[in-house]
């Protein structure tokens, strides 16, 4: 019982680095899309941008569970992600099971309406 406790904890840590990986990632992403403002190519920098970000910060098993979209709209650049981060305990264990985590964020950089001003 103590050790399903530990990999609870251990579990709620690491999917809370998760979080704020996936969170830092979108900022990346909507900071590198205002980058192609007037472009065509706003929301492909991005979705690569904040894709590439995720890829440094997590590894293959937690970052497949994230999905990446963004939006422009002329005035700002979202980057919104749908997150499932895998439970690591199986409920065949006993009938115990850590439970997946899902969620839904988003970040959004508005487009300066002046860019001449300093």
């Amino acid at each position: 019982m103590s050790l399903l406790l530990l990999v609870y904890g251990a579990q709620f840590v690491v999917f809370t680095y998760g979080r704020g990986a996936v969170r830092a990632a979108l900022d990346e992403g909507a900071r590198a899309g205002i980058v192609g403002r007037g472009r065509s190519d706003e929301v492909a920098r991005c979705e690569s941008h904040a894709r590439a970000a995720i890829a440094q910060m997590l590894g293959p098993r937690m970052r497949s569970g994230v999905d990446i979209r963004c939006e422009a709209n002329g005035v700002d650049v979202t980057a919104t992600a749908q997150v499932r981060f895998r439970g690591w305990v199986a409920p065949a264990m006993g009938g115990w099971k850590v439970d997946n985590w899902s969620f839904t964020t988003s970040a959004s950089v508005q487009l300066d309406p002046d860019p001449t001003r300093p």
